[in-house]
């Protein structure tokens, strides 16, 4: 991901990465969870990397859509339908 905030302009970078899920219910604790992120042009998918869920198996797609930058956040977000670019 490459920000550049003086020209107001916001990028990420195509490519496979790997992130650890901590969630907040156990405080942000690490437990295992691993998740891989495939970005091509805007579109983005989530796949279970490792660890274990009881209704996702390793490998399984978990989200996809169109990843864009929420200003008033300041986080990426994952829209599902196209017509909510707009």
């Amino acid at each position: 991901m490459i920000l550049n905030l003086q020209k107001q302009k916001i990028y990420y970078a195509k490519g496979e990465y790997i992130y650890q899920v901590r969630f907040q219910e156990w405080q942000n604790a690490y437990h295992g969870h691993d998740v891989k992120i495939v970005i091509k042009g805007d579109s983005i998918k989530v796949f279970l990397h490792s660890g274990e869920l009881s209704s996702t198996k390793i490998g399984e797609l978990m989200e996809e859509g169109v990843i864009r930058y929420h200003n008033k956040s300041g986080n990426w977000i994952i829209i599902k339908k196209k017509k909510k670019l707009m």
